[in-house]
């Protein structure tokens, strides 16, 4: 199977090592979460494949979150003892040019160092390489293409969905901004949020 699958649809891997995701794109997952350990080679085989990466960077710079949250020690202290390997893994992945999606495999508005999970992740994905441009299209453009629903979602413009959120400050002058959410539109509507 190469590409999509038999019912138009795509599988997405939990894959942590290099031979791990070679042999998924060879099955045809168009899609990775983690790549704890990403070499070069893989990268540019990503790319050039088209695949799709989720790095999660911030399960391995969760500590806090995880003793939080009943973690075992040496659980905490795996992940922690990953996160540089991860990180290069990401960088490896950013210089490839390998699409990138946001995503945390923790809760979304979980606190991750004062900031929701999600909005952590994206201030790592700077960190490891992406414009502000490009870590903000993780959680809007890359998905939507992902998912086959580009002409619906992913940007504001007219005939598309109106989900978005609404910031009092610009996240291109600081990616912190969207954990300060003003305002919630689901379809074009004002939804209250309780923050």
């Amino acid at each position: 199977m190469r590409g999509r699958a038999q019912h138009d649809t795509y599988v997405v891997a939990h894959s942590g090592a290099s031979q791990a995701i070679r042999q998924a794109l060879s099955s045809g997952v168009r899609c990775f979460e983690h790549a704890y350990e990403l070499d070069t080679s893989t990268a540019a085989l990503l790319a050039r494949e088209g695949a799709y990466l989720t790095p999660t960077l911030v399960v391995t710079r969760c500590e806090p979150w995880m003793r939080a949250n009943g973690f075992a020690e040496a659980t905490i202290a795996n992940a922690s003892a990953a996160a540089d390997g991860h990180l290069q893994s990401i960088k490896n992945a950013i210089a490839a040019r390998v699409p990138m999606l946001c995503g945390t495999d923790l809760p979304p508005a979980d606190d991750v160092g004062g900031l929701p999970a999600t909005v952590a992740e994206l201030l790592l994905l700077e960190q490891a390489g992406l414009s502000r441009l490009a870590a903000l299209q993780t959680a809007t453009i890359n998905p939507a293409r992902l998912m086959g629903a580009s002409d619906q979602i992913g940007q504001v413009s007219p005939g598309f969905r109106a989900d978005l959120i609404v910031l009092d400050d610009n996240p291109l002058d600081g990616l912190a901004a969207l954990g300060r959410v003003a305002m919630v539109l689901q379809e074009g509507r004002a939804v209250k949020v309780e923050l």
